[in-house]
């Protein structure tokens, strides 16, 4: 669309509008607001302001509004029963809002040589040290997330790992725990469910 210096025009997209007062290249022209501010504008993003919302914004500048007594505003608040409103909402609300879970399930793989570039030089003390705590981070975040289920990959060995993983379940409250699936575990997963 074409617009000429004093074109009427409003914003496309924003509030507001004005009259174009100048133009810099084709794309942008100048408009200069109500309060007398002019800004550069995309002539893209302008539409030319109808006489039918001019004639409409002056009649509706003209309808005189009902004056209200504040008195009597006032006076009409107060008797509304705000406590018992307020008593009657609480009765209605249900007592406990339960957060709708998504079944999110997690799998952690604790062998070493996934949690570590190089283990060379540790002892097998550090190793599990390292194992059960990389295993109580992501209990705890799987608590934290509101997780359903999670299964760790601590492997068969000696089953000193597994050990110490059972111990650390055991204080926990809200979970229960069992060997992982056979067929895509063997004996070296522990699956744990989160309530």
């Amino acid at each position: 669309m074409k617009f000429s210096i004093g074109d009427k025009v409003s914003f496309l997209n924003e509030p507001g509008g004005g009259t174009i007062t100048a133009f810099k290249g084709r794309a942008i022209a100048i408009v200069r607001m109500d309060d007398g501010l002019e800004i550069p504008f995309p002539v893209e993003q302008l539409v030319p302001k109808s006489r039918q919302n001019e004639k409409f914004n002056e009649a509706a500048k003209k309808i005189e509004l009902p004056k209200i007594e504040p008195d009597i505003f006032l006076n009409e608040v107060k008797k509304i029963p705000v406590e018992k409103i307020i008593r009657e909402k609480e009765n209605t609300l249900p007592k406990k809002i339960s957060k709708a879970r998504t079944p999110i399930e997690d799998e952690v793989d604790l062998h070493i040589e996934n949690l570590l570039p190089s283990h060379r030089g540790m002892s097998n003390a550090e190793i599990i040290d390292v194992q059960l705590r990389h295993f109580t981070k992501a209990l705890d975040n799987a608590i934290r997330n509101n997780y359903y289920k999670i299964v760790f990959i601590h492997g068969v060995g000696k089953g000193r790992l597994r050990e110490e993983i059972v111990a650390i379940l055991k204080t926990y409250s809200g979970v229960t725990f069992r060997y992982a699936s056979y067929e895509k575990y063997g004996w070296g997963a522990t699956e744990v469910l989160l309530k």
